[in-house]
């Protein structure tokens, strides 16, 4: 015979266990469902996502997942580089070479005590781009050469060219052209002659002598 109280008791187990059953089933069900989620996608299917770039998102079990960017959105991530960023406003901070004292420096090009254009610099970036391409259809190559010089390669181009700025108002330019480089960076430097002597294009390989990147 069943003791006074026990059939209460039983039935107070009885209705705790229903009570109990679906709340533990989804906690169950809950858990499962985090431990399914295996990347930053899902996860940011469920959960809140951080406010950053690239994103993030935590687990309730306490993971953590970061979005994977593909190559490119890796670069826009990247500080720009000197080769990459825009130097043409501060080129003399990036490279040096000697130039006669009698030419006057503004911003990218030299001018004589004549002020007549004898060279200029091409800084906007210093890329790598050598050796130069030249327009067929605006100018005439008469020659071509690489040499090494303190352990840079220059590409020199000789060229004969028709220019409306030309010395005297216009004519025919032989532009010097050297590109400079050290395999990563590059560099741009055009010496100008109204007619092609010997003397003067030496001149200009004794300033392109005196040439190196500073960064």
């Amino acid at each position: 015979m069943m003791q006074k109280g026990y059939i209460p008791i039983v039935l107070l187990g009885a209705i705790f266990l229903v009570l109990a059953f679906p709340g533990a089933a989804a906690y169950y069900y809950q858990q499962q469902k985090v431990k399914a989620i295996n990347s930053y996608e899902e996860c940011a299917k469920v959960y809140p996502i951080l406010m950053s770039y690239p994103g993030q998102c935590n687990t309730p079990d306490g993971r953590h997942f970061v979005q994977q960017l593909s190559e490119e959105e890796k670069k826009k991530l990247q500080p720009p580089s000197p080769k990459s960023m825009d130097i043409s406003a501060d080129w003399g901070n990036y490279v040096f070479f000697d130039y006669p004292k009698t030419w006057k420096l503004d911003h990218t090009v030299f001018y004589d005590e004549s002020d007549h254009k004898v060279a200029e610099v091409f800084p906007d970036y210093l890329e790598n781009m050598c050796p130069e391409s030249h327009d067929p259809n605006r100018e005439v190559i008469i020659s071509q050469n690489k040499y090494s010089e303190h352990g840079l390669d220059v590409y020199k181009t000789i060229t004969k060219v028709e220019y409306e700025g030309g010395p005297k108002g216009g004519g025919i330019w032989y532009p010097n052209s050297y590109c400079i480089t050290d395999g990563v960076k590059g560099f741009v430097v055009i010496l100008y002659e109204d007619n092609q002597d010997p003397t003067k294009e030496k001149n200009f390989d004794q300033i392109i002598s005196t040439f190196k990147f500073l960064k």
